[in-house]
């Protein structure tokens, strides 16, 4: 079984302030990896929603993929604030997108 780490904002959604309740969701993204959990990938969100403000949304943000219909297995906060990730396995969200034809109307 493939396993995918997914990050939320500015991945799943448009999120432009740390008002996380303004954030827009990319519904044929959302839609796209709805398809394969539906397939059998095992799908982990993550977010560092409060990671430098120490308010915890876990709350917030579960009710919000709810909303927005997001299908997973395991949600995770607190992630790292970084200035740039570096992993053997990563991929930006617009190279995703086009590799896989996914475009918001």
């Amino acid at each position: 079984m493939k396993k995918l780490l997914i990050d939320i904002d500015n991945t799943i959604c448009e999120t432009k302030t740390h008002d996380y309740s303004e954030s827009t969701p990319h519904k044929k993204l959302i839609n796209h990896f709805n398809e394969l959990h539906d397939n059998g990938v095992h799908i982990t969100y993550y977010t560092a929603r409060g990671g430098n403000s120490g308010r915890d949304w876990t709350y917030e943000t579960v009710n919000q993929l709810k909303e927005w219909g997001v299908k997973y297995n395991k949600l995770m906060m607190h992630k790292p604030p970084y200035d740039l990730w570096i992993d053997d396995r990563c991929i930006n969200i617009n190279d995703y997108t086009k590799k896989h034809n996914i475009v918001e109307n």
